[in-house]
């Protein structure tokens, strides 16, 4: 099962994570507020890395299966919603 409040924080903090640092930079390089956070949105989706190095954690012991389930459910939701969130920005240009 899914700690709801353990997985809300780890998505908060790994979407934060994830898109500030590419809004951040990419603003500085080209000053257009909207292209450098559509462009951060969509970077946020990388990562897929964390799910083979949660299980080789989980295998080693390195975390309890109840991190594990969050982790994965977080990484899983990170790759979905900024595809969503692109999607809704792209919207309201139009």
């Amino acid at each position: 099962s899914v700690n709801v409040y353990l997985l809300f924080n780890i998505l908060v903090l790994a979407m934060i994570g994830k898109i500030t640092p590419s809004v951040f930079t990419l603003y500085v390089l080209t000053r257009d507020v909207k292209s450098a956070f559509n462009s951060g949105i969509l970077l946020a989706c990388k990562g897929s890395l964390e799910v083979a190095l949660l299980k080789m954690g989980l295998d080693s012991g390195l975390i309890s299966g109840e991190v594990y389930n969050a982790i994965l459910t977080v990484s899983l939701l990170t790759t979905i919603i900024p595809s969503m969130l692109y999607a809704l920005s792209i919207k309201k240009v139009s």
